[in-house]
């Protein structure tokens, strides 16, 4: 079977699960990423990132376009490469390392912009309100920024929002 397709996906399409079920499955069963741009700013007024994946199977490729430039492939990642496993887990960090933090919901989140949120004048007044009780116990590093949204489009990332 010959053909060729093309998609708009959210950027995560070359990231963990969704690569592999995917993009990894595509290339690891005969079909190539002959042209992709990794990372666009949706034109509309929705604040994501998407990719452009075009894909083909049994039509030979010796143009690969990645982000605009000539690459020799286009890996499951969508990077130039033609590796497709996933890195090795370092053993010596068992039982030391974990995935981060993860935020599940609003609860904790205090921003402006987002109705769900809690705004930030609250949160400056419970911090200060804490302070004043327990001043050695609480610091202003307790209060972590947090980037996202829109600032991966700032030229300088700064923080939108704050947890607790």
């Amino acid at each position: 079977m010959k053909g060729t397709f093309g998609l708009i996906a959210t950027n995560s399409i070359s990231e963990g699960d969704t690569r592999r079920a995917s993009l990894m499955f595509i290339r690891r069963n005969g079909g190539e990423i002959y042209s992709a741009i990794k990372r666009l700013r949706w034109p509309g007024l929705a604040v994501v990132l998407v990719s452009l994946v075009h894909c083909s199977k049994g039509v030979v490729s010796k143009n690969y376009l990645l982000d605009g430039r000539r690459v020799s492939k286009i890996s499951s990642y969508l990077v130039e490469n033609e590796v497709e496993t996933d890195p090795y887990r370092l053993l010596s960090n068992n039982e030391k390392a974990f995935g981060g933090v993860y935020v599940y919901g609003n609860g904790f989140m205090f921003d402006d912009e987002n109705n769900e949120s809690t705004p930030l004048a609250i949160l400056r007044t419970k911090f200060e309100q804490v302070l004043r009780l327990k001043p050695s116990s609480c610091r202003e590093q307790d209060l972590f920024s947090q980037v996202r949204g829109r600032a991966n489009f700032d030229k300088i990332a700064r923080p939108l929002n704050y947890k607790l």
